[in-house]
């Protein structure tokens, strides 16, 4: 089952969104 391209792209938004969510934390931390 491959992904389509616009799957691929919300993923990767996903991925990025809870990256910068968790820089914000580690970050609010210090």
């Amino acid at each position: 089952m491959t992904l389509s391209t616009y799957d691929a792209l919300f993923v990767k938004k996903l991925l990025f969104q809870l990256y910068v969510a968790f820089c914000l934390e580690e970050k609010a931390t210090l």
